[in-house]
């Protein structure tokens, strides 16, 4: 079996919440039981849709719906009830209290989801009333972020114009496989970040905790580090000479 290797991981060296990609998470905790119905876009386009269940009786705290492996809703009237697997099937459920986890698996990403909730039937025309867009995060909504690429960072929130930075330092050879360190985690409120700079080793999770309404974090690379061999200065070839002339051959009688 090949394995395979997901090179927009590599390549990408911005993550934005209200874009999201391979590298960034948004976790939407949701407190009201009923009935969801999640629309996907993708670049400003519809491309799927998907239902969720809130229920006292549920047994999941947690349910993980991957915007890049929906079935497209085009040409489909109803949306669909999948398992964050691409696969049709019953509604997943979901404990109140517990969290929608949005995230794309593959592909280059531009991903948003407007989640509106369902109440009794729908009335031809009407429509259902909008309790989330993952383009503005709310408070208590999480953003989990992974840096792959060494470097320095810089951390936006582009709403209130709150900046700070992240150092995503260069792998050290050693023996071991490498293992990213435990996630670091910043808050995010109208005051800014806290904390505002943050040096994180590559791949380590960073979570944004949303402390205000409103938020909208992008991370963007503004001077990558490829390593000690990249960061030597280049050494120019020495020239010697001899500070003494040569001294003329003596004659001989």
């Amino acid at each position: 079996m090949k394995a395979r290797i997901n090179t927009y991981a590599f390549q990408q060296t911005t993550v934005d919440s209200a874009s999201l990609g391979v590298l960034g998470t948004v976790a939407h905790p949701l407190t009201e039981p009923g009935d969801y119905e999640g629309t996907v876009f993708k670049n400003g386009f519809e491309m799927a849709r998907f239902s969720l269940r809130v229920a006292l009786d549920a047994g999941d705290t947690q349910v993980d719906i991957d915007l890049a492996t929906l079935p497209s809703s085009r040409g489909r009237p109803e949306p669909c009830g999948c398992d964050g697997k691409g696969s049709s099937g019953p509604s997943p459920a979901l404990k109140p209290g517990g969290y929608l986890v949005l995230y794309a698996s593959t592909g280059a990403g531009g991903f948003h989801v407007l989640l509106d909730k369902l109440s009794g039937e729908k009335v031809k025309g009407d429509k259902p009333a909008a309790v989330f867009d993952s383009r503005i995060l709310k408070k208590g909504d999480l953003f989990i972020a992974s840096l792959l690429r060494p470097g320095l960072y810089e951390m936006a929130e582009l709403h209130s114009g709150a900046k700070g930075s992240i150092v995503v330092a260069y792998p050290q050879p050693g023996g071991k496989p490498y293992a990213p360190p435990p996630p670091a985690t910043v808050r995010v409120s109208d005051k800014g970040f806290t904390p505002a700079k943050l040096d994180v080793a590559a791949a380590q999770g960073i979570v944004f905790t949303v402390e205000s309404g409103g938020a909208a974090i992008r991370i963007s690379l503004q001077k990558p580090d490829d390593g000690p061999a990249k960061r030597a200065t280049p050494r120019g070839k020495v020239r010697w000479t001899n500070p003494r002339p040569p001294e003329a051959p003596s004659e001989t009688r």
